[in-house]
């Protein structure tokens, strides 16, 4: 999985992170599955270890994942991640909800690892009582895990299965954890809709992943929507 693929799977928010690491790292994620030797699994992941601009904290960062891994441990493959905004905004520590500073991963001082959702494929094979096999895909049960990274351990509670992924591409489950459930609850939390009143709901950035799967829901359950959208070529031309 090259970056390139990685970032056109988001929103988009930033061209920090491709402009900065194109040229240091070129295809950071180049193999999905490679084994070292005796059966070590060779892992990337980018990290930082203070905030700041993505571009000047942000690392790659090697290592390996040993083959006796517990029942208990999931053995996970990155298949998708994305770049979201309040992915940039943790990194630049201005984000309420902030991963912690481990050193889990052998970094030469704690780190955290970006990212807050993705789709995983389940490499080993886990105990009969996770109702998990090899090969499914899962998603982060909660934010703050660090998807960016082209594996990962994990515990059979960090995750939730996708039961039926027919017909689904990496990138649409590992968008889904984020954007849709924004959404889902600003049209649910706050105002009831009721379509046989003919209730509307109006938005704006309604272009964005959270917008998007508004309109999704508002034809789902029958709810009109009215939808503005922000030119970015507007914004460009006022920049310059």
């Amino acid at each position: 999985m090259s970056l390139p693929r990685t970032i056109r799977a988001g929103t988009r928010p930033t061209g920090l992170i491709p402009r900065a690491l194109g040229p240091r790292y070129g295809q950071m994620m180049g193999k999905r599955h490679k084994s070292g030797p005796y059966g070590y699994t060779q892992a990337k992941a980018l990290v930082y270890s203070k905030y700041g601009n993505p571009a000047d904290v942000l690392s790659l960062h090697t290592h390996s994942i040993t083959p006796s891994l517990p029942p208990s441990t999931l053995l996970l493959r990155t298949l998708a991640t994305p770049i979201n905004p309040a992915d940039i905004n943790q990194i630049q520590g201005v984000y309420p909800a902030r991963p912690p500073f481990t050193s889990l991963l052998g970094t030469p001082a704690p780190s955290a690892v970006g990212g807050n959702e993705g789709c995983f494929e389940i490499l080993s094979s886990p105990a009969p009582s996770t109702n998990l096999s090899k090969g499914d895909w899962v998603i982060m049960r909660s934010t703050g895990f660090g998807t960016w990274r082209t594996h990962a351990t994990a515990s059979p509670d960090d995750v939730i299965k996708i039961s039926n992924k027919e017909g689904l591409t990496p990138i649409q489950v590992g968008t889904v954890s984020v954007n849709p459930c924004t959404a889902y609850r600003m049209l649910r939390d706050f105002e009831t809709l009721d379509p046989g009143a003919g209730d509307w709901f109006i938005q704006n950035g309604a272009n964005s992943g959270v917008g998007r799967a508004a309109i999704q829901f508002g034809r789902l359950w029958g709810v009109k929507s009215l939808n503005v959208i922000r030119d970015g070529r507007t914004r460009l031309r006022r920049r310059r």
